[in-house]
């Protein structure tokens, strides 16, 4: 096989051969059959063998490829214009997306109900669902793309990389810079001035448990942070089966130091939830943080408040 995908619903492969195989809940036609059927066993799909797919790139409830030719195809749910398509609705046949047949396209990526695409010269272009400004045309709102647009980034930026993820969107530029732009609900998206003030409160820490925060600089567009060298964490220790269990101490924020002075080989370093409290106040945020990892007493003095 030269091409496997699966985004836990559908298996789509190319063999050696250039024939292509899907099994899978088929919902909306994602396999490109042209019907919804659940199909159970690997089954030949015609309409996409001895096209030269490359790449097959999965959202939601929609599938593009890419070929050798740098052409795009898609099929799926269009509801949201998805597929760069009219009339909104469902497709469960492939068809060719005309729009990149002269753009030369290196690169696609798809989020939930959105795609951005890549060319050769480091122009990218976007469709879909925009509700979230995920698109980066520059607006949001109910309106969604049916044509691909072409992005403008600030700067005049050419892109070596895109990467698509739920209702959001990153781009890396020639010169190493990142940006990001769509939903930031789940902090996907670089907050500066918030990672500069978690630092800033963890500079002020001095303690032997916790690992120690030395200082934060910015050159460009990328933040630096030094931070103690530990040379290990609990989470290669346990091989991710925690018998910890705290208000979101995780594995991850539990760093192992080697041959050091006072003896204290664990540290504590749970960069992203600090906050600073007034000592009188004994207070826990259950509103942050993962559930599996909060502290009994702090679940239950909540519940029954």
């Amino acid at each position: 096989m030269s091409q496997v995908i699966t985004n836990g619903k559908n298996v789509l492969f190319v063999t050696n051969d250039d024939l292509v195989y899907g099994l899978g809940d088929n919902t909306e036609g994602c396999l490109s059959l042209g019907n919804n059927n659940p199909v159970y066993t690997p089954q030949m799909i015609p309409a996409l063998c001895q096209q030269h797919i490359q790449q097959f790139i999965s959202g939601k409830n929609f599938v593009l490829a890419i070929n050798k030719s740098n052409q795009i195809y898609s099929w799926g749910c269009n509801m949201l214009c998805q597929l760069a398509r009219e009339p909104r609705g469902f497709f469960q046949l492939v068809d060719l997306i005309e729009y990149f047949d002269d753009k030369n396209i290196i690169q696609v990526s798809c989020g939930y109900e959105h795609s951005l695409a890549l060319s050769f010269d480091g122009q990218v272009y976007g469709w879909g669902s925009n509700f979230e400004g995920q698109i980066g045309c520059g607006d949001k709102g109910d309106d969604n793309t049916i044509l691909p647009i072409q992005l403008k980034f600030t700067g005049g930026h050419l892109i070596k990389y895109i990467y698509c993820h739920a209702n959001c969107s990153f781009a890396i530029t020639m010169d190493g810079s990142i940006l990001s732009w769509g939903s930031n609900e789940n902090y996907h998206l670089d907050d500066k001035e918030l990672v500069v003030k978690e630092v800033e409160s963890l500079l002020k820490v001095r303690s032997e448990y916790v690992a120690e925060y030395y200082d934060i600089w910015q050159e460009r567009d990328v933040i630096y942070i030094q931070l103690e060298l530990c040379s290990d964490s609990l989470t290669n220790i346990l091989r991710l089966k925690p018998q910890v269990v705290h208000r979101n101490l995780k594995p991850d924020n539990i760093l192992i130091a080697r041959n050091v002075r006072n003896g204290k080989f664990v540290k504590l370093c749970d960069f992203g939830l600090v906050t600073v409290h007034d000592k009188r106040i004994l207070c826990g945020q259950l509103d942050v943080g993962e559930l599996r990892y909060i502290a009994p007493e702090v679940y239950k003095d909540h519940k029954n408040l």
